[in-house]
């Protein structure tokens, strides 16, 4: 049988686990009224467990209160993947809090609709759970650092197990201007997979309000994620802040001078690029430029950056010009990662339009 090395939270020491000592565990997890009618025992515990392996991994995807007595039941909605986050199966949990004893219990559900709760039975909630070793909790609040690296991982783990569920995460409206549609998001998946598995939250900012809240994340290349919260498994996430104009954007705007415009034009045509979005980036380039330079073809100017610039950058701007409307704004581009240490100087050449929109070109160069 398999040895597990288990850290005890307590006292911070590693203990060795056999099979059946984790099943004795996950035994007391089980609500009793399922171990009772499924006849479980230590023995037969990981035999009536629906696709069991010690190696999935559950992620929640939606969650419904069901009673709110004594004993509070939640029904879980959720996915199981394997550690190469390949999609296993849909799984659905009641989870039984007991707020008298500060106990929990867990019963796997199958066969369940979800949105009619037809299939599922509820524990009688007169009845107590009782006090076993692994099956108590408190009523400490997550800290918000926790949460906002929590997400973010569940964010990684869902693109790429079920990348169907991850594209109904997006803000509807955000996913139509960005995506399109779930292809779009699936081939921006497929393309990115290597840099997006690494993504990690290394900032993050809380705002409360009244219906939700809002954990505005930003991993280590300086891409953002805004999640906006109504509990801990219901969201809508947003992963940039130029697809949608928010109205603090739109009042900075237009308080600025041309040449600071420019600057907030340039900062969100280089977010494009950083964050993958190179299509939307194509469309804001001059259609004389793209025709001549890039065959006016996106996959062509994608193609262009990946291989001349760095993938990840730090923007230093430089002298700013103006010529009959026409702006030249120089920048020097450096790697955020520091893995590639030339610094990349262009121009940025750009004329403002109405409604906040412009059209720019830039100095092309060769390696």
């Amino acid at each position: 049988g398999s040895t597990y090395e288990i850290i005890d939270s307590e006292s911070g020491t590693y203990n060795f686990m056999n099979d059946e000592q984790i099943r004795e565990i996950q035994l007391t997890f089980l609500a009793q009224n399922y171990i009772d009618s499924k006849g479980i025992t230590t023995q037969n515990l990981w035999d009536n467990i629906e696709t069991y392996d010690e190696n999935v991994i559950f992620i929640s995807s939606d969650m419904r209160v069901i009673e709110k007595y004594n004993i509070k039941t939640f029904l879980v909605k959720g996915f199981i993947m394997d550690n190469e986050y390949n999609y296993i199966k849909d799984i659905y949990l009641l989870v039984n809090l007991d707020r008298k004893n500060k106990t929990f219990s867990i019963e796997p559900l199958y066969d369940v609709n979800y949105e009619s709760l037809e299939g599922v039975q509820f524990e009688n909630n007169d009845t107590e759970i009782e006090k076993k070793t692994y099956n108590q909790y408190s009523d400490a609040k997550v800290g918000g650092e926790y949460v906002a690296k929590d997400l973010i991982r569940q964010y990684k783990s869902t693109i790429f197990s079920n990348p169907n569920v991850a594209y109904t995460y997006l803000d509807e409206e955000y996913r139509n201007a960005r995506f399109g549609s779930l292809e779009e998001f699936k081939s921006y998946i497929t393309t990115n997979r290597e840099e997006l598995s690494t993504i990690q939250c290394k900032e993050y900012l809380i705002n409360v309000y009244t219906d939700y809240t809002e954990y505005v994340c930003k991993d280590q290349f300086e891409n953002m994620y805004i999640f906006d919260l109504e509990n801990p498994t219901k969201y809508t996430l947003k992963l940039d802040t130029y697809t949608i104009t928010t109205d603090e954007f739109k009042q900075q705007y237009q308080n600025s001078s041309n040449e600071n415009k420019v600057k907030l034009n340039v900062d969100k045509w280089f977010d494009m690029i950083n964050n993958r979005d190179y299509k939307n980036a194509f469309n804001y380039l001059d259609e004389t430029f793209r025709t001549n330079n890039l065959k006016n073809d996106p996959n062509t100017f994608e193609a262009y950056m990946r291989d001349q610039y760095p993938l990840h950058y730090q923007v230093l701007y430089g002298e700013i010009t103006e010529r009959n409307g026409t702006y030249v704004q120089s920048v020097k581009l450096k790697d955020i990662t520091g893995e590639d240490s030339t610094e990349y100087m262009l121009d940025i050449i750009m004329q403002l339009q109405d409604d906040m929109n412009f059209v720019m070109s830039f100095t092309m160069q060769t390696k």
